[in-house]
């Protein structure tokens, strides 16, 4: 699957997300990685994935410390990272594995809390906060979600449309 058929599926304030970790990382001079994602997340109100984030207290002015630290300093110069483009392949899956038909900013945080590996889910590790937490907040949320749909008939066919008593 080509990067173009991901970014089809993602919504307006996901690619708001993503433009906006461009430019943050543009501001300092690097390549896009993860971290740059988490703290465009943190700067774009309106999503559940800004919710959560502020939810367990995960800050901008953290993430830009952090991202003062060494281990967390970016080693790509240009364009996007290979872990961040892991990262937005995954946040594509998960929203499959949920029946979302787009990725929203919320797949694009369960992503950057799933990797151990991410530098993401280290920044967020050493501001003191829990990605696991957020991990299954995100999820059980999602299928929590997906209850109230199962519950909810759709109509079948179009037999609703007419009336009947014609």
């Amino acid at each position: 699957m080509s990067q173009f058929d991901i970014f089809e599926r993602f919504s307006e304030i996901s690619r708001r997300v993503l433009d906006t970790s461009q430019d943050i990382a543009r501001s300092m001079n690097s390549g896009i990685e993860s971290p740059h994602l988490l703290f465009a997340l943190t700067v774009t109100p309106g999503s559940l994935a800004y919710d959560i984030l502020h939810q367990h207290m995960i800050s901008v002015d953290q993430i830009r410390l952090a991202l003062q630290m060494e281990e967390f300093r970016s080693r790509t110069k240009r364009g996007m990272s290979e872990e961040l483009r892991k990262v937005l392949e995954i946040a594509y899956i998960k929203a499959a594995d949920f029946n979302h038909f787009t990725v929203e900013s919320e797949h694009l945080l369960l992503s950057l809390v799933t990797d151990k590996h991410c530098l993401a889910y280290k920044v967020i590790e050493q501001i003191g906060s829990n990605p696991g937490v957020i991990r299954t907040q995100i999820e059980t949320l999602f299928d929590e979600l997906s209850y109230v749909d199962d519950l909810v008939p759709l109509p079948q066919g179009d037999d609703h449309l007419h009336d009947k008593d014609e």
